[in-house]
């Protein structure tokens, strides 16, 4: 929490940050970990979420709790999917590469 609460600038805005990590934190990271199945990429991504509440910490000022909760959860949620297409997108490159290096190999072979 120390390296969010240096980006921050004022101490109002310290405590109101505080305050939400105290309460969602273990729900942040339960909601990505529920998705992504896996605790290293869930951390990653708990910690990418925070970076962007700490970005829209001005969106969050004067809002009900429940408000806040919901901003936040979604805020998580977002970027476990994003991570999840970029996982996914990575993956299906290396298939490509594999497939052409295998067609290259039976071209190679047959040349033979």
């Amino acid at each position: 929490m120390l390296i969010f609460l240096s980006v921050i600038d004022g101490e109002t805005d310290r405590s109101a940050f505080e305050r939400l990590y105290d309460q969602y934190a273990d729900g942040i990271f339960r909601k990505t970990l529920s998705i992504l199945k896996n605790q290293t990429d869930a951390e990653d991504v708990v910690q990418e979420a925070w970076f962007k509440v700490v970005q829209n910490m001005d969106r969050l000022q004067g809002k009900e709790d429940r408000v806040a909760c919901a901003y936040i959860m979604k805020i998580a949620r977002n970027q476990a999917l994003s991570f999840l297409r970029k996982k996914n997108e990575r993956k299906d490159r290396v298939r490509r590469v594999q497939r052409g290096n295998a067609r290259l190999r039976r071209c190679s072979l047959s040349a033979l």
